[in-house]
């Protein structure tokens, strides 16, 4: 019996030889040891079909993943979709995984893996369009589970402190507690400001987490796929709203929006020269009103003149502050 195992293999392997092509400058490998200790080996390859099989995938990328001596194996078939790009991604969160880009305005896929019980979990992919290489539009999300939403919140539970203080997350790392659709509940309001200033380094992922995650019921801001606007400031003033807001890919007015999502009570405008427009204060005029918004936050709110004299002060909420962000693509 062992004999025919190892003819089969043999076999097996030859045939496989004969219709792949692997790209040796594809070939990657790292060791990677997670916060929770374990170490993890990673090899990854991008491989050819052979273009005289009848088949319906120019090739395919493969991910070997050594953790704690156990050996897992992850093959990703590839259709012939534009992407010129394609690579492993790693974390020591203890996810890893495949990420599929091109450049300019493709799409952008991701899939994301973990180990599970000893066993090679896919927490689920995730596919963005993309305007100027930043994602734009809602999601397309594949293989999302309700066990892996409890392993996403519970990656979160268990790295927080390290996330929100000294780690760096990457651009691959960032997108995955979108996976988890309720990932909201699970995080205080201390804990998603923490988490936005570690993604500012990424003005469009923040700008999604902003939008249509941490203060959807909330930012007067525009997101979609045909406008995108930047919530760049926000805070409640009792069942108000204020949102500063700019069109993140085509330079234009600064945006003072107040009101709730039904009604927008007052909307100014301010003329972006650069981007030393955005100081501490940021002044929007109508009339002889002045509208002051002061950004820190600490003491943010709107202080309100008439005629160059102070009126009265609507202070934000101390725990609906967002972090400021202006970071516009055209800069």
């Amino acid at each position: 019996m062992k004999k025919i195992i190892i003819f089969s293999v043999l076999l097996a392997n030859f045939a496989f030889a004969n219709t792949t092509k692997c790209d040796e400058d594809s070939f990657e490998e790292v060791n990677v040891t997670t916060f929770s200790g374990s170490h993890m080996n990673l090899k990854y390859q991008y491989c050819s079909y052979s273009k005289t099989e009848p088949i319906d995938y120019i090739g395919y990328q493969l991910l070997t993943i050594k953790v704690d001596n156990q050996l897992y194996t992850y093959k990703n078939n590839v259709s012939d979709n534009g992407y010129s790009s394609r690579e492993m991604f790693y974390s020591k969160l203890g996810v890893f995984g495949i990420a599929e880009a091109n450049t300019g305005n493709s799409p952008l896929t991701i899939t994301y893996l973990t180990i599970k019980d000893n066993k090679l979990f896919l927490l689920g992919k995730i596919t963005f369009e993309r305007r100027m290489g930043n994602i734009i539009g809602e999601p397309y999300i594949e293989n999302r589970s309700d066990e892996a939403n409890k392993i996403i919140d519970n990656i979160f539970l268990l790295n927080k402190k390290n996330m929100l203080r000294e780690y760096a997350l990457n651009y691959y790392e960032g997108f995955l507690f979108i996976l988890a659709d309720k990932f909201k509940q699970n995080v205080s309001k201390y804990e998603i400001n923490k988490l936005l200033i570690k993604l500012s380094e990424y003005p469009d992922l923040s700008n999604f987490y902003r939008q249509k995650i941490f203060f959807k019921d909330h930012s007067l801001c525009t997101y979609n796929k045909n406008l995108i606007e930047m919530d760049a400031f926000g805070c409640q003033i009792g069942n108000k709203q204020l949102s500063i807001c700019y069109n993140y890919f085509d330079k234009g007015d600064l945006i003072y929006r107040y009101g709730n999502k039904n009604k927008i009570e007052l909307e100014l405008r301010k003329e972006i020269s650069d981007q030393k427009v955005l100081i501490n204060s940021l002044v929007f005029k109508k009339n002889i009103w002045n509208y002051e918004v002061n950004t820190s936050l600490d003491n943010a709110g709107i202080l309100i003149k008439k005629n160059g004299k102070n009126i009265t002060f609507l202070k934000c909420e101390n725990d609906s502050t967002e972090p400021l962000i202006f970071d516009p693509i055209w800069d």
